[in-house]
């Protein structure tokens, strides 16, 4: 519930796959400013959560805001680093993976 972006995961993997050359497209309800000051003009940054959704193949939730709970996964990639997103969510998805945890097939995911 802060913007602090030290040692933040996200950012990493948004550095990381941007110096990879991927596309990456970030939104967070309050670390935008401290992201720009890590990323500068390597990632773009949308304005709210629905445009960085439309602008994406593939969603990697990081961060487990309430405000990404119920987002629209419909044909999406989605990697959920938290498992926070709703059941209604993962069901939309092209294919959901949640990181570190049992997923819904009894199967310890990577």
């Amino acid at each position: 519930g802060t913007p602090v972006v030290e040692e933040s995961q996200s950012l990493i993997i948004a550095d990381r796959l941007a110096k990879e050359g991927y596309e990456v497209h970030v939104f967070d309800p309050l670390a935008m400013d401290e992201a720009r000051k890590v990323l500068g003009n390597a990632v773009y940054y949308e304005e709210s959560l629905e445009s960085c959704v439309k602008n994406c193949e593939m969603l990697i939730l990081a961060t487990p805001w309430e405000v990404f709970k119920n987002i629209d996964t419909t044909g999406k990639v989605v990697i959920d680093c938290w498992r926070h997103l709703s059941h209604q969510s993962r069901m939309k998805a092209k294919r959901y993976i949640a990181l570190g945890v049992w997923n819904d097939y009894g199967q310890q995911t990577p």
